[in-house]
C-alpha cells in the first residue's frame, strides 16, 4: 500500500451550472439531450492494495465546493476557472466533426481528479463499459473501471470483503471501457488510462457523474440517433481489427497432453465429420496436473517430450486441414527456460529500488514471477522475436493470455497515480505488440490472436475478444447466463468479433462441467462469431464432446450448422472491418426506441436480423423471450417446413427449447445463406484461402418473406459462390412473392430491391451482388 507523498490536499469548484451550460451548448456540440451540470476538481491521496491480480481502492476523496471566477475566452471556446489564484482549470470544445465533438480538460498542480457532471436525460438507457457481466443497461449503477482479474465468483455489489483478492465484485472486469451509446442521440468516451467511477444516475437519478483520477483527459461526444450508428463512430475514431482469417468461422477445438492427444483428437473430429477448422494446444510449453487440475508449465520453447518437431506436427494438422494455435502471456517465472535471461538483461517490470517485482503469479503452486516490462525497447524486441519464431514453427496464432497483472505501486519512476494509469495501458501495449508481430509475418493474413484484456485502443489491434474465465456452471455471478452480457458490453464499444470457452474453464470453487451445461454452451456457441472449445482447470473430470456418443452427435449437429452459416458469418465479419458494426447487437441496437429491449441480457442479434435466445438456466426446457413489435419467424434448421411465425406488438413469448435446442429467429424480411452441407474445413491442403471461392459448395437461402401468399417461408439451394456473386434460382418460390433477401448490386441496403416472381418458372434466375446482414 502506497499513498501520495505529497498529502493530503482536497479543493473542488463549481461554477454555475446554468452559465456552465450556456457555454457548452454554444460550443456547437449540436446533442440536444446532453446537458453539462458542474465541474468539480480535488486533490487527495490514493492507496491501492493489489494480489493475485485484483486491487483494493483506498479512496479519501471528499469533493468541497470553492469560490471560483469563471472566465471565457471566444476566441478558442475555452473556459478557465481560478482555483485560489494558484492553478487554472481550462475546459476546451473542439469539433473533431459535426458529429464529433471533443471536450478537453487540464487542470494544474493542485488538482489529482475531476468530476464532471450532466443531467441525465429523461428516460435513459446507455449499454457498454466494456466485459461487464451483470448487466447490459447501466443506468442506474455506480460502476468503477480499472482493469482486474475477474475474479472466482462475483459478489453482487462493487464492497470488498476478506477475499477481495479472489472473489470478484460485480464491475470486476478485464476489459473496463470508459465507452457507452445511448438512446439519446449521443455516445460517449473518456479517454484516459486513468482510474474512473461512471456513476450513470446512481448516488442522484438526475445526475451523470464521471470521475477521472486524472488531471487531464479529453472527454468525446459522438452525435448519431441509433445506438448502432453511434457504435460506428466509435469504432471509427478508436479503430477495428483488420477482417480475420476465414478459418475463424468454423469451430475451434482444444487439447492438451502432447502431439499424440492432438492427432488423435483431429483424426476423430474427421471420422465424426465434424466440421472444424483450427485446434489449440495451451501446453505446448510445458504441463502438469497439480491436486488433480491441469495447470501450464511456462517455458518460453517447445516442451520437446509433448510436441517433438513441432514443425512437422503443425504441418500434419494443415494437412488434415487445422491451424494450430499456442498460448503466450507475459510472465516470467523463476526457473522457466528464459528467467535468468530477462533477469540479467532488466527486461521485467522493477521496483523503486532497481530490483525485478516478483508477484505471486497463477502458476501451479503460485511460482514466484516477473512481467516483461513492455516500455523497455530491448524487451519487446526480445518479446517479438519470441512471438516471431513461434510462427516460423508452423503456428497460426494464439491466445494472449492475461495483462491484468502490471502492479500500480512501488513501480520504478511511478506514483500511484502514474502507476494506475500504466496498469490500464499494459493489456494495450500487449495486445499491440502482439498485432506488430503478427502483421510483420510473411503470413499475417492467416494468422488469428485473440486476447481477455485490454482498456481504450485495444480494440484496433486485438482481432477476437473472449469473454474470460467463466465458471464450469449455470450460476449468475459468474457462469454461462454471464457470457452474453460480457459479449454485448464489448461489442457495444466497439469490439466486433466475440467468442467464449465452451463449457466455462474454473472450477476452483464449483463442480466441473456437467453434460447439461455442455450441450447448452454448445447451442450458444453455434451462434457466437468464434465457436471455441476450452477444456477447463479441471480437464480430467469437465464434460466434453468426447464423453458420450450422445454428446458427439450433438456436438456434430451445433458444430456443423456453425460451419453451414459461414456465408452469412463471412459476410457479417467483413461488415465489422469495414464499417465498424459488431457481429453481435443487443437488441436495443435495432430497437432503440423500445425500453424492454434495453434490459434484455439473454438474447441477441447475431447481424441485424437473426435474433438469438439460448437456454442459460439449468434444468430448463421451456424460455421467456421478448419479441419486439413486428413479425419473427421462429427457425426449424432441421426441418424449415416447421418453422413457425410469431407476430408480437412488443410481447414476451414462452417457447419450448429442449435440451438440445436452441430458439433461434428471423426478423421478417431478412435472410440466413448458409452452406446445405457443412465444409470440414476451410483448409485445402495447406492453402489457406480468406474466403470460400476456391471451394464448390451448394447454398440455401433461407428466408422470412415481406409479402406473398404462400407459403410463409421458402428456402432456395444456390448455385458455386463465384467471386461474390450469385444466381438465385426461385424455381421453389410461388407465384406473387415479394422477397427481401440479398443486396441489389452496389447497394447498401438489404433487400432484392423488391423482386416480384409472378409466376412458377417465369424469369426465375436473377444476378445479385452477395451480401446479408
Amino acid at each position: 500500500m502506497v499513498e501520495d507523498p505529497e498529502g493530503i490536499q482536497r479543493q473542488s469548484l463549481e461554477p454555475e451550472p446554468q452559465e456552465l451550460n450556456e457555454w457548452f451548448k454554444e460550443g456547437n456540440n449540436n446533442i440536444e439531450n446532453l446537458n453539462l451540470k458542474s465541474l468539480s476538481v480535488a486533490r487527495a491521496p490514493t492507496s491501492f492494495d493489489m494480489s493475485f491480480g485484483m486491487f483494493r481502492v483506498n479512496d479519501m476523496t471528499e469533493w468541497e465546493e470553492l469560490d471560483s471566477d469563471f472566465e471565457i475566452d471566444p476566441a478558442n471556446s475555452a473556459t478557465a476557472w481560478k482555483v485560489h489564484n494558484q492553478s487554472a482549470v481550462e475546459l476546451t470544445l473542439e469539433g473533431w466533426d459535426e458529429h464529433h465533438q471533443i471536450l478537453t480538460l487540464n487542470a494544474g498542480e493542485l488538482v489529482n481528479r475531476v468530476r464532471i457532471s450532466f443531467e441525465c436525460p429523461e428516460n435513459f438507457h446507455a449499454q457498454g463499459l466494456g466485459a461487464q457481466s451483470h448487466d447490459v443497461d447501466h443506468v442506474g449503477q455506480r460502476v468503477p473501471l480499472m482493469v482486474s482479474e475477474q475474479g472466482i465468483g462475483k459478489r453482487d455489489d462493487n464492497d470488498y470483503d476478506d477475499l477481495w483478492f479472489l472473489r470478484g465484485r460485480r464491475n470486476s472486469t478485464h476489459i473496463p471501457m470508459p465507452v457507452f451509446v445511448t438512446n439519446q442521440g449521443f455516445a460517449l468516451a473518456v479517454e484516459s488510462y486513468a482510474f474512473m467511477v461512471f456513476d450513470m444516475c446512481h448516488t442522484s437519478h438526475d445526475t451523470l457523474d464521471l470521475e477521472v483520477w486524472d488531471s487531464s483527459f479529453r472527454l468525446h461526444l459522438f452525435k448519431a440517433e441509433s445506438p448502432q450508428e453511434q457504435v460506428q463512430k466509435i469504432s471509427d475514431w478508436v479503430g477495428r481489427p483488420e477482417l480475420p482469417a476465414a478459418w475463424m468461422h468454423l469451430p475451434w477445438n482444444d487439447s492438451v497432453g502432447g502431439a499424440n492427444a492432438t492427432h488423435a483428437l483431429a483424426e476423430f473430429l474427421r471420422e465424426e465429420e465434424i466440421s472444424s477448422s483450427a485446434i489449440w494446444s495451451e501446453d505446448w510449453r510445458g504441463g502438469q496436473n497439480i491436486n488433480g487440475q491441469y495447470r501450464l508449465i511456462w517455458n518460453w520453447s517447445f516442451d520437446d517430450e509433448r510436441y517433438p518437431n513441432y514443425p512437422e506436427f503443425a504441418q500434419r494438422l494443415k494437412r488434415n486441414g487445422f491451424a494450430h494455435q499456442l498460448y503466450h502471456n507475459t510472465f516470467v517465472a523463476e526457473g522457466v527456460d528464459v528467467y535468468k535471461e530477462l533477469l540479467d538483461s532488466n527486461y521485467l517490470v522493477q521496483r523503486d529500488d532497481g530490483t525485478d517485482y516478483l508477484l505471486d503469479s497463477p502458476t501451479g503452486g503460485f511460482v514466484p514471477a516477473g512481467i516483461i516490462d513492455l516500455w523497455n525497447d530491448a524487451g519487446v524486441r526480445w518479446l517479438k522475436a519470441e512471438l516471431g519464431e513461434t510462427f516460423d514453427a508452423g503456428s497460426l496464432g494464439w491466445m494472449a493470455d492475461y495483462g491484468e497483472w502490471m502492479p500500480i505501486h512501488d513501480v520504478a519512476n511511478l506514483n500511484a497515480f502514474e502507476g494506475t494509469k500504466r496498469h490500464n495501458e499494459y493489456p494495450v501495449r500487449w495486445h499491440q505488440i502482439n498485432d506488430e508481430a503478427r502483421r510483420a509475418h510473411e503470413n499475417a493474413d492467416t494468422i488469428i490472436i485473440y486476447g481477455r484484456a485490454g482498456h481504450l485502443g485495444v480494440q484496433k489491434s486485438m482481432q477476437v475478444v473472449w469473454g474470460g474465465d467463466q465458471r464450469t456452471s449455470f450460476d449468475e455471478d459468474d457462469g454461462l447466463p454471464t457470457v452474453i452480457p460480457i459479449g454485448l458490453g464489448l461489442s457495444a464499444t466497439g469490439f466486433p468479433y466475440f467468442t467464449h470457452d465452451i463449457a466455462g474453464y474454473q472450477s476452483t470453487t464449483n463442480a466441473p462441467a456437467t453434460k447439461e451445461l455442455f450441450w447448452r454452451w454448445t447451442e450458444l456457441g453455434a451462434f457466437t462469431p468464434v465457436m471455441r472449445t476450452h477444456h477447463g482447470i479441471d480437464a480430467g473430470a469437465n464434460w466434453d464432446l468426447q464423453s458420450d456418443a450422445e454428446t458427439t452427435e450433438h456436438w456434430q449437429r451445433y458444430a456443423n450448422l456453425h460451419a453451414r452459416l459461414f456465408p452469412t458469418m463471412r459476410q457479417l465479419a467483413q461488415r465489422s472491418a469495414e464499417e465498424g458494426i459488431p457481429m453481435w447487437q443487443s437488441m436495443a441496437m435495432l430497437h432503440p426506441g423500445d425500453d424492454e429491449a434495453w434490459q434484455l441480457k439473454d438474447q441477441f442479434y447475431l447481424g441485424d436480423h437473426i435474433m438469438v435466445a439460448p437456454v442459460v438456466k439449468e434444468g430448463a426446457t421451456m424460455r421467456s423471450l421478448y419479441l419486439p413489435s413486428g413479425r419473427f419467424l421462429k427457425i426449424d434448421f432441421d426441418n424449415y417446413a416447421n418453422s413457425s411465425w410469431f407476430e408480437s406488438g412488443g410481447e414476451w413469448f414462452e417457447v419450448e427449447a429442449e435440451l438440445g435446442d436452441c430458439p433461434v429467429f428471423l426478423r421478417e424480411g431478412g435472410a440466413i445463406a448458409l452452406f446445405e452441407e457443412a465444409p470440414m474445413t476451410t483448409f485445402i491442403g495447406t492453402n489457406i484461402p480468406n474466403d470460400l471461392s476456391a471451394v464448390e459448395h451448394s447454398w440455401e437461402w433461407l428466408v422470412a418473406q415481406v409479402e406473398s401468399n404462400t407459403p410463409d417461408s421458402a428456402y432456395m439451394r444456390l448455385p458455386t459462390y463465384q467471386g461474390g456473386e450469385i444466381e438465385l434460382d426461385f424455381t421453389n418460390v410461388r407465384s406473387n412473392t415479394r422477397l427481401n433477401c440479398v443486396l441489389g448490386p452496389g447497394q447498401n441496403t438489404i433487400g432484392c430491391k423488391d423482386v416480384v416472381i409472378d409466376s412458377i418458372g417465369a424469369a426465375n434466375s436473377h444476378r445479385h451482388q452477395f451480401k446479408i446482414f
